[in-house]
């Protein structure tokens, strides 16, 4: 229907699109999109694999700090399953992982690959086990985030109510003098008198340095 009255326009009526490294709206232009993906860093991993054998370092590092982010990027932005990164878990196991050792890598070891490097591993994610879990963490960061953004929009704002007065009370706290209540209490228990008041604030001084 779209097509048809718009058609003559020159505009293109999509039923999904791209949007910040992700995919909105059409279910199956996202699979498409996710297998494009999928595909690339397939290839890329098997390249990675064949540096390996003389640049282990160097190959290293550039999956581990470069190509898996990729693929967790798009896993924290699109909620999926884990079929489409299948082929990628294949390739990271049985080119990548195995070139490390020379051989082909069993479960075990490709389950202490994936550790992180503080519990003995080589922080060579699993794409497979990364899918479920990095949505999760995505959408639970960025909880907070969302509410603040929306309340204000709402007669009753709820849960973000919180959050703001919070947000404030710190930033208030920060800007507050440290020794401006202490003056208070000085300027109560001693009235007018300058001479204890000097005296006060003498002590204050001396208290501030030693903090």
């Amino acid at each position: 229907e779209a097509q048809a009255l718009f058609g003559s326009t020159g505009i293109q009526v999509v039923t999904g699109h791209r949007f910040l490294g992700g995919y909105v709206l059409s279910v199956e232009g996202k699979k498409c999109f996710v297998d494009e993906k999928v595909n690339g860093w397939v290839k890329e991993v098997e390249k990675l694999s064949e540096v390996e054998s003389v640049q282990p370092q160097a190959a290293h590092v550039a999956f581990c700090r470069s190509l898996q982010f990729r693929w967790r990027y798009l896993q924290r932005v699109l909620d999926g399953e884990d079929q489409p990164y299948q082929e990628l878990s294949k390739v990271v196991r049985q080119s990548f992982m195995s070139a490390i050792l020379g051989n082909p890598a069993n479960e075990e070891e490709c389950y202490l690959f994936s550790l992180p490097v503080n519990m003995g591993g080589l922080a060579l994610t699993d794409p497979i086990r990364t899918t479920l879990t990095s949505y999760e963490a995505s959408m639970e960061g960025s909880k907070e985030l969302y509410e603040l953004s929306t309340c204000f929009h709402r007669k009753t704002p709820i849960k973000c109510t919180g959050a703001r007065k919070s947000s404030e009370r710190r930033t208030q706290k920060s800007k507050r003098d440290p020794n401006r209540e202490r003056k208070r209490i000085v300027k109560g228990n001693h009235g007018n008198d300058p001479t204890r008041k000097e005296e006060s604030n003498k002590q204050i001084s001396l208290r501030t340095l030693h903090m």
